[in-house]
């Protein structure tokens, strides 16, 4: 069975980013960035003409905003390149949902417990904090993960293809298993395309999606959690293991 929300769906504005100086367009593009958005490390690729004709604004507007939004943090631009860097295509956006911000300043400040403000600036983080591993390290492992996974690069262009989203991918905490994952889903969902590192790169919120849509429910262990008795006025049933007691 479907189970389908009555309610639209929605993004949710920081109130960091509310109370900051940034424009009502900045606020506007931020929302819709966030609706593209992946849950866990913030990463999206809409084009500018997407952005635009989902929140309404021109092209224009929307570059306004997004280098309003990159100027206070609230996000992160990465320039994308097509294979063989023939051009560019969307950029990067990763959404920063949770910098400390102070009203006054222009850039994030670290507040200490005591809700009082740092005047030390920091580097922003990846939102995925629970992935933070070093950035040399992980691009190996994603370029094996290419590697194992796609094929073994040969020529200077296919070395460089894979070295440049294998750095991509590493500056968004993507693991070895990531990227494992996501290209079995294109393979599976997408068998008659065909799979390259920039295709990968550029569908990765998607295949996240699909990856985690796709996932095999986990089966209740009633000798780790217990059963789940049912009365059936004659004898108790499990619902689970489908075990049978009497009254």
């Amino acid at each position: 069975m479907k189970i389908v929300s009555e309610y639209p769906l929605f993004s949710i504005v920081p109130e960091w980013l509310i109370e900051s100086k940034v424009s009502d367009n900045g606020l506007r593009v931020y929302a819709t960035l966030c609706r593209f958005a992946d849950k866990i490390d913030g990463s999206c690729w809409p084009s500018i003409n997407t952005i635009a004709k989902r929140c309404h604004k021109s092209p224009s507007s929307v570059k306004r905003a997004i280098k309003e939004l990159k100027d206070i943090g609230a996000i992160e631009v990465k320039a994308r390149y097509l294979e063989d860097h023939a051009g560019q295509t969307s950029n990067l956006y990763i959404i920063k949902f949770n910098p400390a911000y102070t009203k006054s300043d222009t850039k994030p400040h670290i507040k200490d417990e005591l809700g009082g403000s740092s005047n030390m600036e920091y580097e922003l983080k990846s939102s995925n904090q629970s992935h933070i591993i070093n950035t040399k390290t992980n691009k190996n492992e994603i370029y094996k993960a290419l590697c194992d996974h796609l094929f073994q690069p040969k020529t200077k262009n296919e070395i460089s293809g894979f070295n440049k989203v294998a750095k991509d991918l590493s500056e968004i905490n993507a693991t070895y298993d990531d990227v494992k994952n996501r290209i079995e889903i294109y393979r599976k969902k997408w068998a008659n395309m065909t799979l390259t590192p920039f295709a990968l790169s550029k569908n990765w919120t998607l295949l996240g999606e699909m990856f985690d849509q796709n996932k095999p429910k986990k089966m209740h262990d009633c000798k780790v959690k217990g059963h789940n008795w049912i009365d059936l006025d004659v004898i108790y049933y499990c619902q689970f293991c489908k075990s049978e007691k009497s009254k």
